[in-house]
């Protein structure tokens, strides 16, 4: 891959983090009227943009690459990506919950993916500070240590870590499951 190509790479990169720390603070502090088929949908949409830009950077940060782009390849020697997941043993512990985040997007906004009906009730809900309390360690180490990851990247995702804007895990559970009694019918 040339520098350029990589660079590009990069911008989409910044994109998908810009808009999964963007909807992880702005998701929790909505309210809507679940009565409201706007708002409904509104909220839905919201809530599956996040699920996206989450699986996409959870897959972009993933013990092995399973796209065409992966964070090893910032790195000189494509292998010490691998390394930090071998050598750390938090990540480890973790992994399951990491690829839990990917399962649950292509089984719950994939709407017509036959895992879908077996998400229901709470199982529909998600919680943008816990997802992001997964990704924000990786993430960090990834732009300390990615030596090819253009300066405007590793400043974007340093300083929304260090202003708050990966925000620390607690509540903040949001939900499709709003009653849509009547919609289907104007469908």
């Amino acid at each position: 891959m040339t520098d350029e190509e990589l660079s590009e790479h990069a911008k989409n990169l910044a994109y998908e983090i810009w808009m999964l720390v963007k909807l992880a603070g702005y998701l929790p502090i909505r309210s809507i009227n679940p009565q409201d088929e706007v708002e409904v949908m509104i909220n839905n949409g919201l809530i599956e943009a996040f699920a996206v830009h989450a699986r996409n950077v959870a897959d972009f940060l993933a013990k092995q690459p399973r796209k065409a782009m992966h964070a090893s390849h910032f790195f000189t020697n494509t292998k010490e990506w691998g390394k930090f997941w071998r050598d750390n043993e938090e990540w480890k512990d973790v992994d399951d919950e990491i690829e839990d985040i990917c399962d649950r997007v292509d089984k719950e906004v994939v709407h017509l993916g036959k895992g879908r009906i077996h998400a229901v009730g709470s199982k529909k809900d998600w919680n943008p500070n816990s997802v992001i309390s997964l990704i924000a360690p990786r993430l960090r180490t990834f732009a300390e240590k990615a030596d090819k990851l253009p300066g405007e990247v590793k400043t974007l995702i340093t300083e929304a870590i260090s202003r708050g804007l990966i925000p620390a895990p607690g509540p903040g559970v949001v939900s499709t499951s709003m009653p849509i009694t009547g919609f289907v019918k104007k469908l």
